[in-house]
């Protein structure tokens, strides 16, 4: 009976250590026999949904496509995440769900691929030095049979030995650090290319805006412009609060500070506001940002202020400074 104890207990252990691997997913290559877009512009975004909602981008760090839509690419860098325990199952497996963004340079006509869904084994057996490679052959438009449909993708998938199950107080810990991380990410990729549209659940979104502005009357074309820069000011703060909410996660202080800097780049950006006085077309410029110094010194007030606590020194951008 004791033996059957010992037994059972070294089933249980063995179990409980094979779930307890924390893992990974990269894209690696792919290939590709058919172009999407009929101009081929070649701006190529592949996106895996890992949070309800939300989709990361694949491509290499630090850049938001991967330059190319057709052929085959190999030993591709792709951007490292984690996966999720909440999307592993009871067999082992986790639903790689992905969706992929053709974008043109010179038109709003992109076009966004169906999502799919493939079932990845995290089985051990598996695994040579705590990676694997799987191909995932894909056809999108499944009433097309012809084989230059078809596309491959490559997946690195990758494990350490740190524990990541949700029923241990660690595993819960560890697994919310790596969804921040996760999510730390896809932030940076929105500073790094903040003021071009951005890849939110499969559509693009446009964060920050700087229009010209004309109207006949200096009043409305004023008011336009508050509401632009007050609009631009509300996302940039919403984007800094989704940061703070993740500043203990590792590499935090350097995207912190890519956010800082991009503050200080947008404050030295301005509207063109055109108006007409006495039949002439008059034009001034204004600060993109209503928590801009020039705001108040214009208008004797300020819109919406920039945290206290983030301590970010804005007297440098007065308007004597210019």
């Amino acid at each position: 009976m004791r033996y059957k104890f010992v037994i059972t207990l070294l089933i249980i252990t063995y179990f409980q250590a094979a779930l307890a691997d924390c893992f990974f997913v990269r894209l690696k290559g792919y290939q590709i026999t058919q172009r999407y877009d009929f101009l081929y512009w070649g701006e190529f975004s592949p996106l895996i949904a890992l949070e309800a909602g939300y989709f990361y981008n694949l491509s290499p760090h630090g850049m938001r496509t991967t330059s190319q839509s057709k052929g085959t690419v190999k030993n591709l860098p792709g951007e490292l995440y984690y996966i999720p325990q909440h999307l592993i199952n009871k067999d082992n497996q986790f639903p790689l769900r992905m969706i992929v963004f053709d974008r043109d340079k010179d038109t709003s006509d992109d076009i966004v691929l169906p999502l799919s869904e493939r079932f990845i084994s995290l089985d051990s057996s598996l695994f040579t030095n705590n990676s694997y490679n799987i191909d995932v052959f894909i056809r999108r438009f499944s009433k097309v049979t012809i084989a230059s449909n078809d596309q491959m993708y490559q997946f690195e998938i990758i494990k350490n030995s740190k524990n990541c199950r949700i029923d241990s107080v660690e595993g819960r810990e560890n697994d919310h650090r790596y969804r921040d991380e996760n999510r730390l990410k896809r932030l940076q990729l929105h500073i790094q290319f903040y003021e071009e549209p951005f890849l939110n659940g499969g559509h693009e979104y446009l964060s920050y805006q700087s229009p010209e502005i004309k109207y006949k009357s200096h009043s409305k074309a004023l008011s336009k412009a508050t509401i632009v820069a007050a609009m631009n000011s509300n996302e940039l703060i919403s984007l800094g609060s989704k940061l703070k909410m993740l500043n203990k996660s590792e590499g935090f202080s350097v995207v912190w500070n890519e956010y800082k800097k991009l503050i200080d780049r947008l404050l030295k950006q301005r509207l063109t506001v055109k108006y007409l006085d006495e039949k002439i077309w008059k034009k001034i410029n204004i600060p993109t940002l209503t928590f801009h110094p020039k705001w108040e010194e214009m208008r004797g007030r300020t819109g919406t202020h920039l945290p206290k606590k983030w301590q970010i020194d804005l007297t440098r951008h007065s308007l004597n400074s210019h």
